[in-house]
C-alpha cells in the first residue's frame, strides 16, 4: 500500500478504468450491432424531424410526448439525438451517441459517489470498474435506450444531492440535483415513478442535516422538484383521451391486461357460494396477490443471472444481465452492509427497495418481455453491492495466514472471473452481431439506400407485410422530408401498434402479387422466400452467414446458414 500510494498508483487506476469505460462503449460503435431496433430508428426520424421543422413525424409542434407506433416517447432522448444529429449527420452513430456517452459519464459519476459517501477509494474503484464491465450496463449504453440516459441522470442526481449535504447544503448543488433528477423524469416513462421515489427518499434519509441548517430549506427543494414536474402533470392529463396514450396503462399493474387476468381467474370461482367469492377471490384480493408475484418475479435469478431478457433487443441472448459470480457477491456484499451497518450503502438499498415497488407494480407483466428496460435503474445498488461482496471477499481473504491457500482462492477467483469477462466480451463482438442480425434489421440501412437510388424509376414502391420492414427505417436512412411526411403520410391501427400504410409512392401492406404484378411501375420489397413463382429479383440483400449445428438420429450435423433479408423485383420481372 505504501508503494502504491507513493507512485499515485490509485490515480493512475481510476484514470485507466474511465478510459476502459470509454473504450468499450465506442469500440466498433455503433457497427455492433448493426442497424436500430424500432424505437431507435423512430427517436432518430423524430430528432431529425424536429431538427428540421420543429414538429414531430406526426406534425405536433415541439411535443413533450412524441407519439411513435401508437405509443408515447418522452422527450429528453429525442431532443438531445436532434442535437447529435446536428453534429453528426443522420446516421446510427448520432441516435447512439447520447447513451454511450452518458454510459461513460454514469462510470464516472458512480465512482464519485461511492467516493463522497464511503471516502474509501478503493471500493469506488471497485464499483466503477464492476459498473464498466457489466453486462446490463454496457449492452444498453452502446444502444439508444433512453432509460440508460435516465439512469445515468438519476445517478448525477443522487451524486449532486449528495455533495451539497456534504457541503454544508450547497443550493447550487441541490439546484443540479434536482434538475438531473427531473431530466431523468422526462427520459422515461418508468423513471416517471423511480426519481421522484428516489429523491424523497434522499430527503427522508439526509432530513436532520438538511433541516438543522433550516426546515424551509427542505420544503423550499420539495416545491422546487414539484414544480418541474407540474408540465408532466399537465400534459398526462390532457392526454388521456389521445389514441395510444392509454396504453400506458396497460404497462401497470392496474392496467387492462392484468385486470383481464383477474377477471378471467375469477370466473373459474363464480360457483362458490358468495361469501367466498367475496373474501378470498374478490378483485383486490387478487390484485395484491398479482402484486407479490410481481415482486416475486423481480427476484427472477434465471433473469438476473441465466439466460437475461427474453429479448433480442436487451440482451446477446444466452447470458444473464450479471455474471455466475455476481450471484454470491451480490447476497454476500448487502448481508455484510446489513449485519455491520455500513450506513453509506442505506442509500443503495433503499434505491432498491425503490425499484422493488416499480417492479411489483410495473415491471412483471403477464406476457411482457420488456423487463430489462423496465427493471433497468435496479443495476446500479446490485453493481454497488456485487462490489462492495468483491471488497469484502479481499479483505478476509488477504487476512488469512496459509499464504497458499490465500493465494489459490485469488488464482481460482481471479480465472473464473477473467474467463467470464472474455466469454461475454467475445460473445458480444463475434457471435450476438451474426445470430441477430435479423432481429436488429441489420440490411435495412443498405436497402434503403439501395431503394432511393432507383425509386426515381418507378411510381409506386410497396413493402409486402412479408418483409417486416420498418418503415422508420425508410424514414431515417433514406432521410425522408420530414414536411413532406407531415402532409401526405397516412397511418393505421394494426393490433396495438400504429403503423404507416402510404407516404407519397411508398406503401405498407399486404401485396395481392396475381392482381398487382401487371401494374406498370412498381417496385415490390418482400421478405426472403417470398417471391412469387417465376419471378427474378433485382436485387436480394442478406443476413451474415451463421452456423447451425443440428443433432439428428445420434449424428451431430454443420450446416452454414445465410438467411434473406429483402428481395426486391418490379412488375413484369419473370
Amino acid at each position: 500500500m505504501k508503494y502504491i500510494k507513493k507512485y499515485h498508483l490509485d490515480t493512475v487506476l481510476v484514470v485507466v478504468i474511465f478510459f476502459l469505460g470509454f473504450f468499450l462503449r465506442f469500440y466498433q460503435f455503433p457497427s455492433v450491432p448493426k442497424g436500430l431496433y424500432p424505437d431507435e430508428s423512430a427517436i432518430g426520424y423524430n430528432a431529425y424531424s424536429i431538427l428540421q421543422t420543429g414538429r414531430d413525424e406526426y406534425g405536433t409542434v415541439l411535443p413533450i410526448y412524441f407519439r411513435s407506433f401508437d405509443d408515447y416517447k418522452m422527450p429528453v432522448y429525442i431532443y438531445a439525438t436532434s442535437l447529435a444529429i446536428r453534429v453528426f449527420g443522420v446516421n446510427d452513430f448520432a441516435v447512439r451517441f447520447t447513451s454511450a456517452l452518458f454510459g461513460v459519464i454514469t462510470v464516472i459519476a458512480l465512482y464519485f459517489l461511492l467516493l463522497e459517501l464511503s471516502k474509501k477509494k478503493w471500493l469506488a474503484t471497485v464499483a466503477a470498474f464492476s459498473l464498466t464491465l457489466n453486462p446490463w450496463h454496457f449492452f444498453f449504453s452502446r444502444t439508444g435506450y433512453e432509460v440508460n440516459l435516465a439512469t445515468s441522470l438519476i445517478v448525477l442526481g443522487t451524486l449532486f444531492f449528495v455533495m451539497a449535504v456534504g457541503r454544508k447544503n450547497n443550493f447550487f448543488l441541490f439546484f443540479l440535483s434536482i434538475f438531473s433528477l427531473l431530466l431523468s423524469i422526462y427520459t422515461y416513462n418508468v423513471t416517471r415513478l423511480v426519481a421522484p421515489l428516489i429523491f424523497f427518499m434522499l430527503i427522508a434519509f439526509y432530513y436532520k442535516q438538511l433541516a438543522f441548517k433550516s426546515k424551509k430549506q427542505v420544503i423550499l427543494l420539495i416545491l422546487l422538484f414539484l414544480a418541474g414536474m407540474l408540465p408532466l402533470f399537465a400534459t398526462f392529463v390532457s392526454f388521456q383521451s389521445q389514441a395510444g396514450f392509454a396504453a400506458h396503462d396497460d404497462a401497470l399493474i392496474t392496467g387492462k391486461v392484468v385486470k383481464a387476468d383477474i377477471l378471467q381467474t375469477r370466473s373459474y370461482f363464480v360457483t362458490l357460494p358468495g361469501i367466498v367469492q367475496k373474501t378470498l377471490f374478490n378483485y383486490y384480493v387478487l390484485l395484491a396477490w398479482k402484486f407479490f408475484g410481481s415482486l416475486l418475479a423481480f427476484f427472477s435469478t434465471a433473469f438476473f443471472f441465466l439466460v437475461g431478457a427474453d429479448h433480442p433487443h436487451e440482451n446477446i441472448g444466452g447470458f444473464g444481465m450479471f455474471y455466475y459470480f455476481d450471484f454470491p457477491l451480490i447476497v454476500f456484499g448487502a448481508y455484510q452492509g446489513l449485519r455491520k451497518k455500513i450506513t453509506y450503502l442505506y442509500p443503495f438499498y433503499w434505491w432498491f427497495v425503490c425499484m422493488l415497488f416499480v417492479g411489483g407494480i410495473i415491471v412483471a407483466i403477464p406476457g411482457d418481455n420488456a423487463f430489462g428496460t423496465r427493471a433497468y435503474a435496479a443495476v446500479i445498488p446490485l453493481v454497488v453491492f456485487s462490489s462492495y461482496g468483491l471488497y469484502r471477499f479481499i479483505q478476509i481473504v488477504v487476512q488469512y495466514k496459509h499464504l497458499w491457500l490465500k493465494r489459490g482462492i485469488f488464482l481460482l477467483s481471479s480465472v473464473f472471473i477473467v474467463y467470464s469477462y472474455l466469454f461475454y466480451f467475445t460473445s458480444y463482438f463475434v457471435r450476438f452481431p451474426v445470430e441477430y442480425a435479423k432481429q436488429w434489421h441489420s440490411e435495412d440501412q443498405q436497402t434503403v439506400e439501395y431503394i432511393r437510388s432507383i425509386e426515381h424509376n418507378y411510381n409506386k414502391i410497396v413493402f409486402d407485410d412479408s418483409a417486416e420492414f420498418l418503415y422508420t427505417s425508410l424514414l431515417f436512412y433514406g432521410e425522408y422530408p420530414p414536411r413532406l411526411h407531415q402532409q401526405q403520410a397516412t397511418y393505421r391501427l394494426k393490433g396495438l401498434v400504429n403503423t404507416l400504410v402510404t407516404d407519397g409512392k411508398y406503401e405498407f401492406r399486404k401485396v395481392d402479387f396475381q392482381k398487382e404484378m401487371h401494374v406498370p411501375g412498381t417496385l415490390f420489397v418482400t421478405g426472403g422466400n417470398n417471391l412469387p413463382e417465376n419471378v427474378r429479383p433485382i436485387a436480394i440483400f442478406t443476413y451474415p452467414t451463421r452456423p447451425v449445428v443440428l443433432f439428428y438420429d445420434r449424428t451431430i450435423g454443420q450446416f452454414p446458414t445465410t438467411d434473406i433479408a429483402y428481395e426486391i423485383f418490379q412488375s413484369g420481372d419473370k
